[in-house]
């Protein structure tokens, strides 16, 4: 209905009333986001990971947000997408955001290995095959110019 600052107020007396309770935090953070209260936003979706380590969702909503500013959170970034792809092994896309991120820390090695993976699980995973073909080339030209 357009009234975000009452459903934020009504988010927090649920969380008031019962702060174990993870969807509670997932929904307002994706409140908090929808509204560019991003820093809110991100605290809300840890709270909601803490409480509920199998919540998919929170996983990506929040490594989307992590990737809007990725180099404040590198590290958040790698501890996030690591601890998903113990949790959701079989994740494809888990398993590609881990290899970008590896990606744009010129990781060229632990990009393919993460892209390797997510090919594994579907081997027609498009973005995938792509991503690993591009990091190859950065590997092999890494690998060539050791051996000069």
């Amino acid at each position: 209905m357009g009234e975000k600052e009452k459903a934020l107020a009504m988010y927090q007396r649920a969380l008031d009333a019962n702060a174990g309770y993870d969807e509670i935090y997932f929904n307002r953070a994706t409140m908090l986001m929808q509204e560019g209260r991003n820093e809110e936003a991100i605290d809300n979706y840890r709270k909601c990971l803490a409480i509920n380590p199998l919540s998919q969702q929170s996983y990506n909503a929040l490594g989307g947000l992590y990737f809007k500013d990725w180099t404040h959170h590198v590290a958040d970034l790698e501890t996030l997408y690591l601890q998903g792809v113990r949790v959701f092994p079989g994740d494809k896309e888990m398993w590609n955001n881990l290899g970008y991120l590896y990606t744009q820390e010129h990781d060229w090695t632990g990009a393919a290995e993460a892209y390797k993976n997510a090919l594994a699980i579907d081997p027609q995973f498009g973005l995938a095959r792509q991503n690993l073909a591009v990091v190859m080339t950065k590997v092999e030209g890494a690998s060539g110019a050791s051996k000069h």
